[in-house]
C-alpha cells in the first residue's frame, strides 16, 4: 500500500496508521516523516520571499523619493537585510530536506529492488548489480511509489516484470544455472563486447556506460538494434 501525504480529515486515515499523522493549522493531516516536506514550509518561503519583495520595493522608491528623511532609508535597509536572512535560512532548511527526501527515495528503491531480487530468486552476490541497473531504470515518485523513468523502459513496467525479462533474456549472470520454475538456465557470462546486444545482455555494464560514457552507451544501443 503506497502512503498518502495527506488526508482532509482523520476519518480518512487507515486506522493503524493515524499515530503517524498530525493535524496541521490548515485543519488537514500530515504524515510525519523525517525529511519530508510540507505544505507549511513552502508556505513559509513563499511569504519570506513576498516580504522581501515588498521591502526591496520600499527600498528602491526611498531612493528614488529625495524627500525622504535618511533615518527611515537606513530603517528600511535594515528591514530588508533581516528578510533576506530570513529567506536564507529558510532556503537552507528546504536544501536540507530535499536532501533528506531524496536519500529517502533512494532507501526506498533499494528496498524495493532488494524486496523483488529475494522473490525472483536472485543470488545475494548479484543483488547489488540489480540494484545498481535498477537504478538506470526506475524512481521514487513524490508519494514514495516505484516508476519508470521517463525514456528508460516501458511506462508501467514493475521491478518484477522488469527482473522476469532479465531472466529470459539469459543475458545475466545473476541467477544460478538450472532450469526450475520455467524459466531458462542463465548464463555463466555475457557473451561478446555489446552489453545492448540480444546476445550478450549486461545490465551492469550498461549502467556503467550510462553513467561514465553515456556517448558509447547510445552507440552501442544503436548497434544492437541493427
Amino acid at each position: 500500500m503506497t502512503l498518502r501525504v495527506r488526508y482532509a480529515t482523520v476519518e480518512e486515515i487507515p486506522e493503524a496508521l493515524r499515530d503517524h499523522y498530525t493535524q496541521t493549522e490548515s485543519g488537514a493531516f500530515v504524515l510525519q516523516a523525517e525529511g519530508l516536506r510540507t505544505e507549511d514550509d513552502v508556505e513559509a518561503v513563499k511569504e519570506a520571499l513576498r516580504k522581501e519583495r515588498d521591502a526591496r520595493k520600499e527600498v528602491e522608491k526611498a531612493s528614488k523619493d529625495r524627500t525622504l528623511a535618511a533615518p527611515d532609508l537606513e530603517g528600511l535597509r535594515q528591514v530588508l537585510t533581516e528578510r533576506e536572512k530570513e529567506v536564507q535560512a529558510l532556503n537552507d532548511r528546504l536544501d536540507q530536506s530535499l536532501g533528506r527526501l531524496r536519500q529517502a527515495g533512494e532507501d526506498r528503491l533499494k528496498a524495493a529492488v532488494l524486496e523483488a531480487c529475494a522473490r525472483a530468486g536472485v543470488r545475494d552476490l548479484n543483488r547489488t548489480d540489480a540494484w545498481r541497473a535498477a537504478k538506470e531504470l526506475f524512481s521514487v515518485d513524490d508519494g514514495l511509489s516505484i516508476v519508470s523513468k521517463d525514456g528508460a523502459t516501458d511506462s508501467g513496467r514493475t521491478l518484477d516484470a522488469w527482473l522476469a525479462e532479465v531472466r529470459q533474456s539469459g543475458g545475466s549472470a545473476w541467477w544460478d544455472v538450472g532450469s526450475g520454475g520455467g524459466m531458462p538456465p542463465s548464463r555463466a557470462s555475457s557473451a561478446g563486447p555489446n552489453p545492448f546486444a540480444v546476445g550478450s545482455l549486461n545490465l551492469t555494464e550498461q549502467g556503467r556506460l550510462m553513467r561514465e560514457n553515456p556517448d558509447m552507451a547510445k552507440r552501442l544501443r544503436e548497434q544492437a538494434k541493427g
